[in-house]
């Protein structure tokens, strides 16, 4: 079943490059720029023809590497002054074509948050937006993620993935009502209602609990984090909008703290929150539900898009923040120089790659 999923990963990562790509290539076929090839995969070729009617007509090719793909437009340099070249285009329709992408990818983003909204939308971070008059909540629990060595919660067996539900027999929704409860029990004996994540059913467990609490480890000696879902019926797409922006923004804030740690020196921290194509298909092979894979999907076509909007080296944003400034200054970006810029950014954007998959098969295998 894991490799199920990861392949679905495959596909879907495979899909959403493509959903990017497209935006490229409607948007340079409306506005005259002649379109070359339109690639699935990315090379070596396997298979191309030309195909497809009016403005879909283009040669296709179905490439050797299955992730993502590719436009080539004609005359892709900035110098390059053919005609139906991308060179030859004006600075805006060169924007227009460059974001259209990003546009893609946002638009992409916005579907499936609001088909995730209408099925189950987990709460991941506070102040998540939600229309109180339309939200149903259908999970609330109290998840155990981390058990220490030689604690109270190792002893009964318990492990990351079950759920806390009671403590002598009195429900727990927040980690705030454990904590107090587990307080005024030091000393005694009590009994856990816990959720098996292996044997999917509901077990009590009794435990002596310490008369003094551990300061590293607590009481348990657990990690506990309360966990939500909730569903909309018509405010799914508003839910779908918004968070949109609230995902954007939160890739935005989690980009700024990694570039920061790199400039402290933090290498482990700066890692911490990203992932590379390991990690990702890693994700998707612990995948259970239809909501999470299309949640995941929409967390990544949002990333796509911001790293495309930015002006990192060698992506679209960073493109046209090149041309942008040579625009402005009024210099000459002969095709060398672009090659030059470009060929740098994409050898540290590879080396970056190729540092963050070697950090996610440390981290998960």
């Amino acid at each position: 079943m894991a490799v199920l999923r990861v392949m679905l990963g495959v596909i879907i990562l495979s899909v959403i490059v493509i959903i990017h790509e497209l935006g490229h290539y409607l948007v340079a076929r409306r506005n005259g720029v002649e379109v070359e090839e339109f690639g699935l995969g990315f090379p070596p070729k396997v298979w191309g023809k030309k195909l497809g009617r009016g403005i879909m007509e283009c040669y296709y090719t179905v490439n050797l590497l299955p992730l993502g793909g590719f436009v080539k437009l004609k005359g892709e340099t900035t110098e390059d002054d053919t005609p139906g070249s991308f060179g030859a285009a004006s600075l805006w329709v060169k924007s227009k074509i460059t974001y259209a992408g990003v546009v893609m990818n946002l638009l992409t983003a916005f579907v499936l948050l609001s088909l995730v909204a209408a099925i189950r939308m987990p709460v991941v971070f506070d102040n998540q937006f939600m229309v109180a008059s339309d939200t149903t909540y259908v999970a609330d629990q109290i998840d155990i993620n981390f058990v220490a060595d030689d604690s109270v919660a190792n002893e009964l067996g318990l492990q990351p993935g079950d759920q806390l539900r009671a403590i002598d027999e009195q429900l727990v929704t927040t980690v705030q009502e454990v904590n107090q409860l587990l307080e005024q029990r030091l000393g005694e004996v009590a009994t856990f209602t816990v959720y098996d994540i292996d044997d999917k059913q509901v077990v009590d467990y009794e435990a002596q609990l310490p008369v003094e609490t551990e300061p590293d480890e607590g009481i348990l000696g657990v990690g506990l984090q309360r966990y939500q879902e909730f569903r909309a019926t018509w405010s799914a797409p508003i839910v779908g909008v918004v968070s949109t922006l609230q995902f954007s923004w939160e890739t935005l804030v989690l980009l700024g703290d990694m570039v920061g740690n790199v400039f402290r020196g933090e290498f482990e921290a700066a890692s911490a929150g990203v992932a590379g194509p390991v990690g990702i298909f890693y994700i998707f092979s612990q995948a259970n539900s239809l909501s999470m894979i299309l949640l995941l999907a929409g967390i990544i076509s949002l990333s796509l898009a911001v790293m495309n909007f930015l002006p990192i080296p060698a992506l679209d944003g960073g493109r046209m923040a090149v041309t942008y400034i040579y625009a402005v200054t009024g210099r000459e970006l002969t095709a060398r120089k672009e090659e030059i810029i470009h060929g740098a950014g994409m050898a540290v954007l590879l080396a970056l790659i190729a540092l963050i998959t070697f950090v996610d098969i440390q981290r998960f295998f």
